[in-house]
């Protein structure tokens, strides 16, 4: 019975440990919490920058972290008596200890507690505030005291966040025992404290701040600016900052797109059309015009065309977020609550450090009844919007900080191979606040921000990653990729070439080479590039498309047919294989093997023009015209701007005898590429058999003018002329004929004879 007795005590004495445990957490909090603030860090426009914390330890006197104020222009403090400002003044050399000064600032001042003093276990409290939510307090429990020099550290399990930078960790006296200034890892529960001894020295003999860099000269900054006024919801100022912007810079297609978005908030969507039209005319492939014509269509109540504007502003930027965004509006407005919520879930994938979008998110989960979700969505909002940049370097950082950005640049490669890219990137951050000239880790952050396709942004980490290791040929190859998808191939070719004098044999770069190559049209030139690549080692299933797809434009189809071969053992099957696959099947006459391959990327993207158009072609040379028609006709209807899809309509509306179509189809594709010679041979061919003698001749001239001697426009000539009854023109452009090509020659003599013109009779056979 004993026994029993103790076991059915252990727990009720559990529960007395854990409430005097809450009432020692509960008493340090009300003697400490009017010493500690928190620091708000302000850039030059007086707006946030980041935020952290410090501890009163003088008469208007705050220690904190110097990584919470390297970076900010002003600072101001928030203490319980009250909004302040505050001036960093002192700095300890050699380690993260910064002081303030706040001339009367109304709080009591902490006292300290020398390390010496500390016995490894004894309870411990951390005050800060973290992650912005106000002043807390954690309880844990002392790990180590860490000799160094000049001072040591000490490391305490109980948990912080970002946000606690800066804040103190004290007994159970409420004495000041250091300030918290690290997560040893991504876990909450080992954090490095700098201890009451460094704090002390701060106090006594701190070293005079740094002088504070000279500002850039101001410059107009239109772009950052009217993003600034957007991210307020600053309409008015927005308008007329985009009209300033429009009237210095005429050709800036974004000043045009702001005035279409601020149209669209107030609810003037005609004007809007008009803003995002207009901008579109000067650049159809501005995904954020096709944006704000969606939301201007949609708003008017043509919600079927906006739907197409936005899938043409998805087709030019498949990472833009703002698609979803204005799909989850249209779908609220007719009552689908579930599918906009997917949807605007859909946008965080692709924009997921906004946190309106994740309010908005939360807002949207509360009217579905998901309280859970909702509360999550609302967390993470509050918590990114109150996170600091992490863009300050770390100079002579101790050993342990190079411990702790070693363990999270591999920690982050880790997630990064998991495609967790949140997590990745939060490792690479808190890596770089600690030591912002870290090479590696800035090139890790790069990796992540090009996965999640925020190019420009991965440009300027993998450009800071140089800065500090400037001959690393892999991360030149990551920046000359990046450069690439920014559409600055002289940018990218520079950095491709600097790899690959470093190390000739950088995969990366080799790779990078043979992709400028291709997108420049430079078939032979990547043939040879992708050749090199393969002795590198096993290609990718992309290097391999793209490898088939440059020997079809050089006509090598067999060698394109093997390469695209290899790439279906290489799974994934991408839509672009089946497309080239397509292609190649089709150069060598084979239709039907064509179309299968083409309905494979139909069916993965549907609303992709090309793989509707190159299924017309097929659909024509196998002479299904209807269907070819028809498949033509939804390309040039998904992309209007299509040359091909106009071509091939055209020449397949000729073939249907449908004249007056086939010429206007064709007239739209030389409009759109006018040095098309197949365009302009099937356009004059379709005036001729329309009788439109003298328009035929027109565009004939233009295909001689770089083919003169081509049969099939010498032939079209004499024809022309027949039909016009102008034997001696006629019999000029036969003779021309008869030398280039007899044997058509004789086929038109022939056709002439047999429609009673005489004068071909005279004509040499």
């Amino acid at each position: 019975m004993l026994g029993c007795a103790l076991l059915l005590a252990l727990p009720f004495a559990q529960a007395k440990d854990d409430a005097g445990s809450a009432r020692d957490a509960q008493q340090v909090f009300a003697r400490a919490s009017a010493s500690v603030v928190t620091v708000h860090a302000l850039d030059a426009a007086g707006q946030p920058d980041g935020q952290g914390s410090g501890v009163v330890v003088g008469p208007g006197l705050v220690a904190t972290n110097c990584h919470v104020v390297r970076s900010a222009v002003t600072l101001r403090l928030a203490a319980a008596s009250g909004a302040q400002a505050a001036q960093w003044t002192r700095q300890l050399p050699g380690m993260d200890l910064c002081l303030l000064e706040a001339p009367g600032l109304a709080a009591p001042p902490v006292a300290l507690r020398p390390s010496r003093d500390l016995a490894i276990g004894e309870p411990v409290y951390a005050v800060g505030n973290p992650l912005g939510f106000g002043l807390a307090v954690s309880s844990g429990l002392l790990s180590s005291v860490q000799a160094g020099t000049p001072h040591g550290r000490l490391a305490a399990t109980a948990p912080v966040s970002p946000g606690s930078s800066g804040g103190g960790l004290f007994d159970r006296q409420a004495r000041l025992l250091g300030l918290t200034t690290a997560i040893l890892g991504t876990g909450q529960n080992l954090n490095l404290v700098l201890p009451a001894e460094a704090v002390a020295a701060l106090l006594a003999q701190g070293a005079p701040r740094p002088p504070a860099e000279p500002a850039p000269p101001a410059e107009q900054r239109w772009a950052a600016v009217a993003l600034e006024r957007f991210d307020r919801n600053d309409w008015d100022g927005l308008q007329r900052h985009a009209l300033a912007w429009a009237g210095a810079q005429p050709a800036s297609t974004a000043a045009v797109v702001y005035l279409a978005r601020v149209a669209n908030h107030r609810g003037r969507h005609a004007e809007a059309e008009v803003h995002a039209r207009g901008a579109l005319a000067q650049d159809g492939d501005l995904a954020s015009a096709w944006v704000e014509l969606a939301r201007a269509l949609i708003g008017a109540g043509r919600a079927s065309e906006g739907e197409q504007a936005l899938q043409q502003a998805a087709r030019r930027e498949p990472a833009n977020a703002d698609v979803h965004i204005v799909r989850s509006f249209a779908l609220q407005q007719t009552g689908q609550a579930e599918a906009a919520r997917d949807e605007l879930r859909l946008a965080l994938r692709k924009r997921p450090f906004s946190p309106r979008l994740w309010t908005e998110l939360g807002r949207q989960e509360d009217r579905l009844g998901q309280a859970d979700a909702a509360r999550r969505a609302f967390a993470t909002a509050v918590r990114l919007g109150g996170a600091a940049p992490a863009d300050q370097s770390a100079d002579g950082q101790a050993r342990a900080t190079a411990r702790q950005t070693d363990a999270l640049l591999q920690l982050g490669w880790i997630e990064l191979r998991k495609q967790r890219h949140a997590q990745a990137e939060e490792a690479f951050r808190k890596g770089l606040a600690l030591d912002g000239r870290h090479a590696s880790l800035w090139n890790g952050l790069g990796a992540v921000l090009s996965a999640t396709q925020r190019w420009a942004d991965a440009e300027q980490a993998f450009t800071r990653a140089l800065a500090v290791e400037p001959d690393d040929p892999a991360v030149l190859a990551n920046r000359g990729e990046a450069f690439r998808v920014l559409q600055q191939p002289e940018r990218a070719l520079a950095d491709a070439q600097a790899a690959l004098r470093l190390r000739p044999a950088e995969p990366a770069a080799q790779r990078l080479l043979a992709r400028l190559s291709f997108d420049a049209r430079q078939f032979k030139e990547a043939i040879a590039a992708y050749a090199r690549l393969s002795e590198l080692g096993p290609l990718q299933s992309d290097d391999l498309v793209l490898w088939a797809e440059s020997l079809v434009f050089t006509g090598d189809v067999p060698g394109a047919l093997a390469r695209l071969r290899e790439a279906e053992g290489a799974p994934p099957v991408t839509r672009r294989l089946n497309l080239v696959m397509g292609r190649a099947l089709g150069a060598q006459n084979d239709m039907a093997g064509a179309l299968v391959y083409i309905e494979r990327a139909l069916a993965d993207n549907p609303s992709e023009s090309v793989a509707w158009s190159s299924k017309g072609y097929a659909l024509m040379q196998l002479g299904r015209l209807p269907e070819a028609v028809a498949a033509l006709e939804t390309a040039v209807r998904l992309d209007p701007a299509l040359p091909n899809g106009w071509i091939n309509l055209g020449h397949a509306q000729m073939r249907a005898r449908n004249l007056g179509r086939a010429i206007e189809a064709l007239v739209k594709g030389v409009g759109l590429v006018p040095e098309a010679l197949d365009a302009r041979l099937y356009l004059a061919q379709s005036y001729l058999q329309a009788g439109m003698s003298a328009h035929a001749r027109e565009h004939a001239q233009v295909f001689m003018s770089r083919q003169p001697a081509a049969p099939p426009v010498l032939a079209l000539m004499t024809l022309s002329y027949l039909v016009e009854q102008n034997p001696g023109e006629a019999s000029a452009w036969y003779r021309k004929l008869h030398a280039a090509a007899p044997e058509a020659a004789r086929k038109i003599r022939s056709q002439a004879i047999s429609g009673g013109m005489v004068a071909a009779l005279s004509w040499p056979e």
